[in-house]
């Protein structure tokens, strides 16, 4: 009796340990109150049933019993009301079904300090005997009922969760199961079956399984986001501990094997003992704290080894694609995550542009995420380095924010933020990890680390693009003063023969002939000075682009409608595929037609007469939209493809090599990207160009303020 007495205050402090843990984190999720108060109750329930057994004989007998009787009243409440709300509010429970669990808590409680449900107590044969009242059935079925309504309601909540939320809603559902399934058959079926109350002291000891459970979710797991912190020394003094209760236990069931006992040992005997425990007490202690170790610390990986092997990989690596998918693969490996993707921001910090993913392909990614975003915002003006799931829920409490639902549309776990100068140039995004263990402290710091020196990589290729586009303007300046010199050469012969006719006009004007001839001539040559002139505008960079919503498809019949005479002189038949139902994107319409335009002459003076034209408009995903021109002419040389975008690249004899040069400085204006690749079927050229599709509140935001230039 006193031994299981003593059990049941073991198994009550645990459950005040529990609740104090809890307390402790200041966790202020709405489950965090429903659980302390669960594991308060079951303390007190649990030390009742010890005392109520102890003093059967005495009038506190009865008192003790209708206490313990009184806190199993209020346990299915606390129960209910923590598995309704955690780790969320979903699926979402009516709340007449909670004013219905309360109103049935309140009738127990009432009933329990009375004899409707307890009359007396005894002792027979050192055993407790309870005398029951009449609503001691009904009281039974109350508490059964609920908790299985508690149970299923977790049950449901696995299929609707993932990740570590699912991994301790698991260990909810486990540690419960035990503690209901043993208490409710000890102390409620056997006594409503077979009319004995012998068990009752044994029902809550599964209370110190379920509370084993619950501190293991708490350990592993971050069980309602409690971060129990685990001195070093105390796993020291744990692991001694094991070790020498494990050879005492070993040294007592060798002497009682031996029939010996310890204290008649001869001297010698005892000194031998002694020596082979001090030889094998210290391996088997250096397990034991090894296994501690790795239980409280989770240390899969070395931090410092970890952090310099990724450094001086990042530091043989120059071309920045490829540093931003060694990093997100490098994050994904060291932390065992199922996704890390890196989003950078473009030079207005408008958009942050999909750079690099490395694991799961579901959920699909966005190519672009804009800077109105909520996950964006709270990264770049609220000054936080790292924005994780669980600390997002903590701050909320029930009510989901949108960065939540943007981080859970996502599938990550945690966004971290990429500085430049401090200044925010981007972000990652870490998704789950495969063990289910949350994001801690030490993986966000690693990040961090990595994350630092990508922005010094991107501060370094800012500038040495700004240094390589300081010389190509010097390039283009040389290029230009080739082309004035070129271009002055071919208007000085028109201007010649100008000049001769208009130095002949004075003498022959009554000569109808020369005038008519003389008319022909300077339409003519002031006809080749303007195409010179146009030549040499087109050369200029296009100016900043005036962001509006544009309707593409409406765009490009315009532009077609403009080169009809061009298309029925050449014959050419152009079909548009997939112009329906397209998402509206944000440009300037007067440069987007030009960049179009020029598109389409290529295409036009490439195909022969009788050619086709085709047009298609596709969504990728979506973030965005696509658009394909493929004509039905030669093609481009290989070796010359990759330099068709560049000035001054062309396969006409005629052509000026503008045209393409000037349609990507177009679409890098509209962060809009371009390509061209000979087309599959043998014959032709598609021009390929990735819009990105913005979200509905940038789109609006352009509408209030038309005459904003982003």
């Amino acid at each position: 009796m006193t031994t299981t007495l003593v059990v049941l205050a073991l198994t009550s402090v645990a459950h005040v340990l529990l609740s104090f843990a809890v307390w402790r984190s200041k966790a202020s999720g709405p489950a965090s109150r429903p659980f302390v108060n669960f594991a308060l109750t079951s303390a007190l329930w649990t030390i009742c049933n010890g005392l109520v057994s102890v003093y059967a004989e005495s009038s506190s007998g009865i008192v003790w019993a209708r206490l313990a009787f009184f806190a199993a009243s209020l346990l299915p409440l606390w129960l209910f009301r923590f598995v309704a709300a955690f780790p969320t509010a979903e699926p979402h429970v009516p709340r007449y079904l909670h004013s219905a669990m309360t109103a049935c808590a309140v009738a127990a409680c009432a009933a329990s300090v009375t004899p409707l449900v307890a009359r007396g107590t005894s002792s027979v044969d050192q055993a407790l005997k309870m005398s029951y009242g009449p609503l001691y059935p009904l009281f039974g079925v109350y508490v059964i009922v609920s908790v299985i309504g508690s149970l299923v309601l977790i049950s449901r909540k696995l299929g609707l969760h993932r990740g570590v939320e699912k991994a301790q809603l698991q260990f909810v559902l486990l540690g419960i199961s035990i503690a209901a399934i043993g208490a409710s058959t000890a102390n409620l079926i056997v006594p409503l079956v077979f009319g004995t109350s012998r068990l009752n002291m044994y029902g809550p000891i599964f209370g110190l399984i379920m509370v084993a459970i619950f501190a293991h979710a708490i350990i592993r797991y971050r069980l309602l986001n409690v971060q129990l912190v685990v001195r070093r020394g105390i796993t020291e003094v744990a692991a001694s501990v094991i070790a020498g209760a494990a050879f005492l236990g070993v040294a007592e069931l060798a002497a009682w094997v031996l029939a010996l006992d310890p204290r008649t040992l001869p001297l010698a005997v005892t000194l031998l003992s002694a020596l082979v425990v001090a030889q094998v007490f210290q391996p088997l202690r250096s397990g034991v704290q090894g296994a501690l170790d790795y239980y409280f610390f989770r240390t899969p990986y070395d931090y410092p080894a970890a952090l310099r092997e990724i450094s001086r990989a990042m530091s043989d690596i120059v071309d920045l694609k490829t540093l931003f998918e060694y990093t997100c693969r490098a994050i994904a490996d060291t932390l065992h995550a199922e996704r890390v993707a890196l989003y950078v921001g473009d030079a207005g910090g408008t958009e942050y542009r999909l750079e690099s993913s490395v694991g799961a392909e579901e959920p699909t990614l966005p190519g672009t995420i804009w800077e109105s975003s909520a996950l964006v915002q709270s990264l770049r003006t609220a000054n936080r380095l790292a924005l994780a799931t669980s600390d997002v829920r903590r701050r909320d409490g029930a009510s989901p924010s949108a960065e939540l639902e943007e981080l859970q549309r996502l599938g990550a776990d945690c966004a971290l933020a990429v500085l430049m100068h401090g200044q925010f140039v981007g972000f990652y995004i870490i998704g789950r990890k495969r063990s289910g263990d949350p994001i801690f402290t030490e993986d966000i710091d690693l990040v961090s680390a990595v994350a630092s020196q990508v922005g010094i990589a991107i501060r370094l290729h800012v500038q040495i693009g700004l240094a390589e586009a300081e010389k190509r303007r010097a390039e283009r300046l040389v290029s230009f003063g080739a082309v004035a010199r070129e271009l002055a050469h071919e208007i000085k012969n028109p201007l010649v023969a100008i000049r001769t006719f208009a130095e002949l006009l004075p003498e022959r004007a009554g000569d109808s002939d020369f005038r008519e001839s003389f008319g022909k001539i300077v339409i003519q040559e002031i006809g080749r000075i303007d195409q010179l002139v146009a030549r040499l505008r087109s050369f200029a960079a296009p100016p900043i682009p005036r962001f509006l919503p544009v309707d593409l498809p409406q765009l490009l019949r315009e532009t077609l409608a403009l080169l009809r005479g061009e298309i029925e002189r050449a014959k050419v038949r152009v079909t548009i595929i997939g112009d329906r139902a397209t998402p509206i994107i944000l440009g300037d319409r007067a440069q987007l037609k030009q960049l179009l335009l020029n598109i389409f002459m290529n295409a036009l003076e490439a195909v022969d007469e009788g050619g086709q034209i085709t047009v298609r408009l596709s969504r990728r995903s979506t973030n965005q939209l696509i658009l394909e021109v493929e004509d039905t002419g030669p093609g481009v040389p290989p070796e010359l493809l990759p330099n068709i975008f560049d000035a001054f690249v062309t396969t006409k004899p005629e052509g000026s090599g503008l045209g393409l040069a000037i349609g990507r400085a177009i679409a890098n204006a509209h962060h809009a990207s371009i390509q061209a690749e000979n087309s599959t079927r043998g014959r032709g050229l598609k021009i390929i160009v990735d819009f990105p599709v913005p979200e509905p509140t940038a789109i609006e935001a352009t509408r209030k303020n038309p005459a904003g230039v982003i």
